[in-house]
Order: C-alpha cells, then sequence, then structure tokens
C-alpha cells in the first residue's frame, strides 16, 4: 500500500453521565452495558479484547444501525455507553462534554490524542508487553484515518509525486479556510510517516500474532 491521511480517526468510547462509570476501572467493577453495531465494528470488537485481555465487564448490546440510534439509547438509559470518532464529538457534543454529561473512558489509539492528553490509549491499558502489542494489532487502523492509497506495484517516481501533490494540498490556504469554517478535523500525515506506521503494525512476535488471531470476531 502506498499513501496519506488527511487525519486520523480517533473513536473514543465514552458513558453517560447518570451510569456512573467515569474510568476503565469501574468497568472492572461491575457489568457496564455498551451499545455496538456490526460483529467487526470497534464497538465490538474493543470491548471484547479489553474483557478477555484486562478483566473490564462490557456487555455489548449488537445490531445498532450507527452512532445516531447508538446515541439515542444512551440518552434514553438503555445503555451507557457507546464509541463515537473524537472530531464528531467535540463538535457534535461539545455542549455535553461542557456540562460533563459524558465521560471519556479510553481511545482506541495506540498513543493519545494531543487533545485528550487524559483519556487513555487502549494500548495503554495492557499489563504486559504481549497485551500491550495485541491492542496495538487492533487499533493500527486509527492512524491510517481517512487515508488515500494506491495499490503496490506503482512506480516510485508516480508514488512521490502524488505524495508532493497530497503534501502542497493540505498546505493550500483556500482548503485550509475551508476546513477551519466546516469545525471538521485536519491532521495530515505524510505518505512516508504513514507507510512506517503499516510497517510497524505487522512487527509482531509470532506467538502474539496467534493469540490475537485467536481473539479475532472471525474465530
Amino acid at each position: 500500500m502506498r499513501g496519506s491521511a488527511a487525519s486520523i480517526n480517533v473513536e473514543v468510547h465514552h458513558t453517560w453521565h447518570a451510569s456512573g462509570v467515569r474510568s476503565i476501572e469501574d468497568a472492572k467493577r461491575r457489568e457496564v452495558v455498551l451499545a455496538g453495531t456490526g460483529p467487526t465494528s470497534s464497538s465490538v470488537v474493543m470491548p471484547r479484547l479489553m474483557n478477555e485481555l484486562i478483566g473490564t465487564r462490557f456487555k455489548v448490546v449488537t445490531g445498532f444501525a450507527g452512532p445516531t440510534s447508538a446515541q439515542l439509547a444512551m440518552e434514553r438509559g438503555e445503555v451507557e455507553g457507546i464509541v463515537k470518532p473524537w472530531s464528531s464529538i467535540k463538535v457534535g457534543s461539545a455542549d455535553w462534554l461542557r456540562d460533563k454529561k459524558i465521560h471519556l473512558i479510553v481511545q482506541h489509539t495506540r498513543e493519545r490524542h494531543r487533545e485528550l492528553p487524559d483519556v487513555p490509549a487502549i494500548v495503554d491499558l495492557g499489563h504486559d508487553e504481549s497485551q500491550r502489542q495485541i491492542f496495538a494489532l487492533y487499533a493500527g487502523g486509527a492512524a491510517l484515518g481517512t487515508a488515500l492509497t494506491a495499490p503496490p506495484g506503482i512506480a516510485s517516481s508516480t508514488v512521490a509525486a502524488l505524495r508532493r501533490a497530497f503534501d502542497r494540498t493540505m498546505q493550500d490556504p483556500a482548503l485550509l479556510e475551508e476546513v477551519h469554517r466546516s469545525g471538521v478535523d485536519i491532521d495530515p500525515l505524510a505518505g512516508g510517516e504513514l507507510q512506517e506506521i503499516v510497517d510497524r503494525t505487522f512487527v509482531i512476535a509470532p506467538d502474539v500474532l496467534e493469540r490475537a488471531r485467536k481473539l479475532s470476531p472471525q474465530q
């Protein structure tokens, strides 16, 4: 794969204020009901991983059509938490953040987003290196975000030209002004950096990879 990313996708599990659940430690002490969508979505896979690896007690109710229906269920008290991208939370639920109606308990990333320094990345939760590697493997997609990709086998000169064009576009004043007006995130990642992240994702011990496969929802 060859590509560049316009922004990373930081998904955050958050709980409703009335639930009393404010942290991952709370989710280890009692069952916490979460809304989930498809069986391979992060809203289902990540809680399952945390249950298996670090002893949380999440109960995922699957079948929600998407974040909007899940959010309504949380407001009604039918579930206690949901997952949404940070970019959507801070724009669409800014009043909830301001009024402390939601608690951000974990971000599905390898490293904490610069705007969320106090919210643990899921990799931070691992009790040992093996667990951290498994969490990192499953959280690797966050860095890809809204990536622009090309298939393998493209000439190096073409790859370089595409990456230069992307970098210049991300610096275009008109684009930046439009982004600022819309309130959406733009956090460009150069193609070379993105390629390094993808390559590092697969540097994992064989025994840890096998364990990660056994935890896969496909198993």
